[in-house]
């Protein structure tokens, strides 16, 4: 089992006093090798019915996230805009191998996730009465894609060395 996380931060630009431009990055990664199998074992007595199933999941996972902000203060009472824009993108990987009662079976799926956001934010803060104002806005666009690959029951165990799919779904 395998986790990277990395945290990227660049200090902030400063133009002036009042205005600030920032960049934030992070990864994070994992990958899972089954070290072991995944034995399950059941018994029916009516009828008699006795199954094993040996499974070896692999799965990968990473995401990539990019942040930018800029943000500007009006005055020194707190009056401030900040606009921020963030793009994410995610992607996992599953490979599943099972065998159960002298039929094989392998499964490979995929799922790619993107995104992105831009946000704006202001403050108006009303000193006089002791109360602070904020409104801001938000606008989103995601993307999801899933594929997966299979070849179920199987009478060969060659598959699960060399995967041949023969169904598809997206």
């Amino acid at each position: 089992f395998i986790i990277i996380y990395i945290h990227i931060f660049v200090k902030d630009y400063s133009f002036n006093k009042k205005s600030n431009l920032g960049f934030k990055y992070n990864l994070n990664t994992s990958k899972s090798f089954s070290d072991t199998n995944g034995y399950i074992h059941s018994e029916n007595i009516t009828p008699i019915i006795n199954s094993s199933s040996i499974s070896t999941p692999n799965e990968c996972n990473s995401k990539n996230e990019l942040i930018s902000y800029y943000s500007h203060k009006f005055d020194d009472n707190g009056k401030m805009l900040t606009v921020t824009s963030n793009m994410t993108y995610f992607d996992k990987d599953v490979f599943s191998p099972l065998s159960q009662l002298n039929t094989f079976s392998v499964a490979n799926n995929e799922l790619n996730i993107s995104n992105k956001s831009l946000k704006v934010d202001f403050t108006l803060p009303i000193t006089k009465h002791n109360m602070t104002f904020n409104l801001g806005s938000k606008i989103a666009n995601s993307k999801v894609n899933s594929f997966g690959q299979y070849n179920l029951g199987n009478s060969n165990a060659e598959i699960l060395l060399n995967p041949i799919y023969n169904n598809e779904t997206k």
